[in-house]
């Protein structure tokens, strides 16, 4: 659990390793940091386990996808979190789902078929039908 009291002067920068724009963001963060801000950006280590994490003053998360665990875990922790704005995750939280917009196999199917004494659904949009704005514009409101 963090520790306002006992944390680290230094801001932790969450990444998937496998996105560049992480490194580019975290060496952006360190050399466009305003000289009276106190801490530093530090990239996060490969197999950080979640104590260590919560050492650090913060987070900062640039979500790849629209659900993700790390999120939740950061949250539960107590560790202030940094994210985009709605505008910023319009860029961001997608990532992930842009690798299966060639998938076709459920092309032309209702998002959630009628069950009997089953309510319809509540949504508007599926969560995995995201390549257009408004869906997208949507599933960011959770």
């Amino acid at each position: 659990r963090h520790d306002p009291l006992s944390a680290r002067d230094e801001v932790l920068v969450v990444n998937r390793g496998r996105l560049g724009r992480d490194a580019i963001f975290m060496s952006a963060a360190n050399a466009l940091r305003h000289p009276s801000f106190p801490y530093t950006f530090v990239d996060q280590s490969r197999g950080m386990p979640f104590a260590a994490m919560a050492r650090y003053r913060a987070a900062v998360l640039q979500p790849w996808d629209l659900n993700l665990v790390m999120f939740h875990d950061l949250y539960a922790m107590d560790l202030p979190l940094f994210l985009p704005d709605r505008a910023g995750l319009h860029h961001t939280a997608f990532v992930y789902f842009a690798r299966f917009r060639m998938n076709t196999n459920l092309a032309g199917k209702p998002f959630a078929e009628a069950v009997p004494g089953r309510p319809p659904t509540p949504h508007t949009y599926s969560p995995f039908d995201v390549h257009f704005f408004e869906a997208r514009h949507y599933w960011l409101g959770f």
